[in-house]
């Protein structure tokens, strides 16, 4: 049975992982800390686990390696993700408040692979909310995944 575009791009980002992993000497438990656990990260050095494209920029910057190095496309999925961080981010840009704090929300309700990620961009985007509407309010929450 032939592999689909998706699962053959999984499969060769896999292996260059792997291997740049590898020739790097960096330990898996290194690479992912605070980013997914080891057992995901298994999963996807092994071709079980897709990843979207933000986590594996991540990766690859870890590894030292530029993202646009490893040439991916977004899948569909990842392009959603995208436009949401990316309106987050002209909000945030034009300190649009109500609409940084509705725009989260909206975010935080899609369904992503990776929920540490995701997690992480909410809690950067409250801080920066926090900072420009000048607030001391140490109260920073996103959803969990």
């Amino acid at each position: 049975m032939m592999k689909g575009k998706s699962e053959q791009k999984d499969q060769h980002f896999s292996i260059f992982l792997r291997q740049v992993r590898e020739e790097s000497d960096v330990l898996a438990e290194d690479l992912v800390e605070g980013l997914m656990d080891i057992s995901q990260f298994s999963r996807v050095e092994s071709a079980e686990r897709p990843v979207c494209k933000t986590m594996r920029n991540r990766l690859l910057e870890r590894l030292g390696v530029a993202p646009e190095t490893y040439e991916n496309l977004l899948r569909n999925e990842d392009y959603e993700e995208w436009q949401c961080q990316h309106r987050i981010l002209c909000a945030v840009d034009q300190k649009d408040f109500p609409a940084v704090s509705r725009l989260i929300e909206e975010y935080e309700a899609l369904e992503s692979p990776d929920g540490k990620v995701k997690q992480q961009f909410c809690l950067v985007m409250r801080a920066e909310l926090l900072n420009l509407s000048g607030s001391n309010s140490p109260q920073l929450c996103c959803a969990t995944n």
